[in-house]
């Protein structure tokens, strides 16, 4: 009898580089920049009320080719057929080195994608994704002895850069994953991000 190898409950990630990173991100990083000094308080706070952070709702979205193919091909392969009426909503992140985004899901979207637009790779953190076992996981290592540090599939979230996340780089994600962001270092300039939610038309 062979053995065979089954993955019971994956969670496929995807990660790729923005082809015209420069591009979008002479666009729009200036006017992000300069609608960020000119707040009145924090815009998202009515949205988000856990959150730290400066979202900048109602938006134009990036429009990008290769994001466009990309999330038609992750659409496909999580429904194992061709996914046609999908719609994009977005959102512009501007984060100070003080700034945080508290732990959140994006359920109501098929799945989310978040382009790190300006991100220093260093002193920034990017979305740390938890892993839905995360307290079994903990529990079995205590009791256990176990050493989790180089096992990514056991390990309890993916602080701090388990993706090796640089700029210019889109990460696509099931919506259900918990994430979070921490506050940069110091020394950080405006960490800018692009997320977006993909959803399905009625």
């Amino acid at each position: 009898m062979n053995p065979e190898l089954f993955l019971l409950f994956p969670t496929p990630l995807v990660k790729f580089k923005l082809d015209r990173h420069k591009e979008h991100k002479e666009t729009y990083k200036d006017k992000l920049i300069k609608k960020f000094n000119e707040r009145k308080g924090n815009p998202s706070y009515h949205f988000n009320a856990h959150e730290n952070s400066y979202q900048l709702f109602d938006y134009e979205n990036i429009k990008d080719n290769q994001i466009d193919s990309m999330c038609q091909q992750y659409a496909d392969y999580l429904s194992g057929n061709s996914v046609k009426d999908t719609y994009i909503e977005s959102w512009f992140n501007v984060h100070t080195q003080e700034m945080h985004q508290a732990s959140h899901e994006h359920f109501g979207a098929f799945f989310s994608g978040i382009y790190y637009m300006q991100f220093d790779s260093q002193l920034d953190y990017p979305a740390t994704f938890v892993n839905p076992s995360n307290k079994e996981i903990e529990g079995w290592c205590i009791r256990s002895g176990k050493d989790i540090e180089h096992r990514p599939e056991l390990m309890e979230s993916t602080f701090p850069n388990y993706m090796n996340i640089a700029e210019g780089d889109v990460i696509l994600f099931p919506p259900y994953l918990t994430h979070f962001v921490p506050c940069s270092k110091l020394g950080s300039d405006k960490r800018i991000t692009y997320t977006f939610n993909v959803l399905l038309k009625p």
